[in-house]
């Protein structure tokens, strides 16, 4: 314990009960979620957010069930976490397509062509968004970053569009 005077008034300093923050407790702190996250999007592909179990996600995840609840605060958030996590993956994907350099019908080719090669490079994303599509979108309805993803791709989406425009109108 510290001393500290002031006042030439000696008092005791209670050491600090908020832990310190280190660039390495953040770092761990992100492989744990992302851990979590991995574990969580294999168990909602293999059995749906209704089947799937929380005790099998924290063992599969090596944290134990109070850490999940701790970052995630309940399964559904879990579930509304692993489904974002798919989308932007799949979004950061399809941006480096970098589609709108390209004719119209080839880059709607080539994004054809990119989302069969991602689904087969990543086999849980159709039994996830199958399995939401079952619940009528109802969690990825309380997505918070999920419009933002969409909206880059309909950007996209609009500039081949407008060259198709453009080229029919001259």
């Amino acid at each position: 314990m510290k001393t500290l005077t002031a006042n030439h008034k000696s008092r005791h300093v209670l050491p600090s009960l908020k832990p310190k923050l280190s660039s390495e407790s953040i770092r761990d702190a992100e492989r744990t979620q992302q851990a979590i996250l991995a574990a969580a999007e294999d168990e909602f592909a293999d059995k749906g957010l209704a089947g799937a179990r929380v005790d099998t996600i924290a063992e599969q995840s090596g944290v134990n069930k109070r850490m999940l609840y701790y970052y995630f605060g309940s399964k559904e958030k879990l579930y509304i976490a692993v489904l974002e996590r798919a989308y932007r993956a799949m979004r950061q994907a399809e941006t480096a397509l970098n589609l709108t350099h390209l004719e119209p019908l080839d880059a709607i080719k080539a994004w054809a062509e990119f989302k069969f090669d991602y689904f087969l490079d990543n086999p849980t994303i159709i039994p996830l968004l199958a399995g939401e599509n079952m619940h009528n979108a109802r969690f990825l309805k309380r997505a918070r970053n999920l419009r933002a993803m969409h909206l880059s791709l309909l950007a996209v989406l609009r500039k081949i569009i407008a060259k198709v425009d453009s080229a029919t109108q001259t």
